[in-house]
């Protein structure tokens, strides 16, 4: 796959943009063009609004993807008030279906040191040839950080799926349900603690069968720090299927430094395995070294690719 794209600032808030895109670059199994414009409505001190048009034509192969797509916005932001509220609509004409998109979202600062989330999405497909297919989700997240310094920040996030009819199980509704929640405790200046809990219910409905399961994961890391730049940590994770009985583990001890602002580098040696009640052949061990790179990716880089920056 090969893809670049152009674009344009014609005014201040508006840009054109086109993109190229080939499959199978060697043989040319196909080829498609995309192409578009962005235009940003200050509507008032408080609320602005984006409108994009845009139109992808298949030059060569199977043309199962072109489409002509129509897109606004709207994001209020009040001043001294601190909240946020976005909202997205979008109307996709394909050959085959209308794809409609609607996204809503909310962030609230709730006080000093709670923040809130709210996200939605809604998907629906209007086919010409099969039946139409629908799919939903919601997120809701809160965080737990000190207003300067403290020991504890937390932060959890709850998530619901629900889709009908999907490309897999035609006919079938599928759910899902994900709660997690992870901490961070600061024991001295030099120690800390993690820890993380997730749980994750599915349900799959077809016909008058009904399949569920359940999973559920139990994280921890012992952190020791060296100095400004270097650390050791010890970690162990547990991932439980309460259907099925299997249990799956795993932990290990990393070093790592701090090679720049934001950049972390190590090297560790892990251990794990898989254990299966029902069937012992199903089950395993297995241990090796790794190495990593973690890169923090803030608000303040951002700035670096914004215009004039």
């Amino acid at each position: 796959l090969t893809q670049f794209g152009l674009e344009s600032q014609v005014r201040d808030n508006l840009h054109l943009f086109s993109r190229y895109r080939m499959e199978g670059a060697m043989s040319g199994e196909r080829g498609q063009a995309t192409i578009g414009l962005k235009n940003r409505f200050q509507v008032s001190e408080d609320l602005t609004s984006t409108f994009t048009a845009e139109k992808l034509s298949t030059v060569s192969g199977l043309k199962t993807d072109d489409y002509t797509a129509f897109t606004t916005g709207w994001l209020y932001t009040p001043g001294r008030k601190l909240y946020k509220v976005k909202g997205d609509y979008e109307i996709r004409l394909e050959p085959q279906r209308y794809k409609h998109l609607l996204a809503l979202g909310a962030i609230k600062k709730i006080s000093e040191r709670w923040s809130g989330l709210l996200k939605g999405d809604l998907w629906y497909t209007d086919e010409k040839n099969d039946i139409d297919r629908v799919k939903g989700g919601a997120t809701a997240g809160f965080s737990y950080r000190p207003r300067i310094s403290g020991p504890l920040t937390l932060l959890s996030l709850l998530k619901t799926n629900y889709e009908k009819n999907s490309p897999a199980h035609p006919g079938a509704v599928d759910k899902e349900f994900v709660l997690m929640t992870e901490a961070n405790y600061v024991l001295d200046s030099r120690w800390e603690l993690e820890g993380k809990f997730a749980s994750r219910w599915v349900k799959n409905t077809f016909n008058l069968y009904t399949a569920s399961s359940s999973t559920f994961m139990y994280q921890a890391q012992l952190i020791r720090l060296l100095g400004d730049r270097y650390d050791i940590s010890l970690s162990a994770r547990v991932v439980h299927q309460r259907e099925t009985g299997t249990v799956r583990y795993g932990g290990g001890m990393e070093a790592g430094r701090i090679m720049a602002r934001n950049i972390w580098v190590g090297a560790g040696y892990d251990f794990g395995g898989h254990r299966d009640e029902d069937s012992a052949i199903n089950e395993f061990t297995r241990n090796g070294l790794h190495i990593g790179m973690k890169w923090k990716f803030n608000e303040k880089l951002l700035e670096y690719f914004q215009a004039g920056k």
